[in-house]
């Protein structure tokens, strides 16, 4: 895990549903990245933004398959055994991040050299939450 130490990354959002895509891009991570591979954490804070990377040095994804990624039920062919899942974490790890208003990515340079998955979430106080004060018109 790459986490600087004095990172302050407070972001809005329900605490399971974080979990959850956090759990569902590490176990992607893990379970296409061979004995001996890497898997990378980074947590890094820009203007606005908290930003989790998760690399890893496994099997990738073809070029035509990445705009698929967040698909229901989408799984790339491949000549490797069978990877047990459904095809369904990507996509709700989509749908979670866009709930907390937040995007996420995938990037692969192609079949056998790994992937990253990106997501990024806006901090507290970057994004205006549905409150109104006295002073603001309705």
């Amino acid at each position: 895990m790459e986490i600087p130490g004095e990172v302050d990354c407070k972001v809005w959002g329900d605490k399971i549903g974080l979990q959850q895509i956090l759990a569902n891009i590490l176990s992607n991570a893990l379970k296409f990245t061979p004995e001996g591979g890497a898997v990378t954490v980074q947590l890094r804070r820009t203007q606005g933004t908290a930003i989790v990377m998760v690399k890893d040095t496994g099997r990738g994804m073809s070029p035509d398959f990445l705009p698929l990624a967040f698909k229901e039920f989408a799984q790339e062919k491949s000549s490797h055994s069978e990877n047990g899942g459904m095809g369904l974490g990507l996509a709700i790890s989509k749908h979670l991040v866009e709930q907390h208003n937040g995007s996420i990515s995938a990037e692969s340079e192609g079949r056998d050299r790994g992937s990253t998955f990106k997501v990024e979430l806006p901090l507290i106080g970057s994004v205006r939450v549905g409150v109104l004060t006295a002073s603001e018109e309705i």
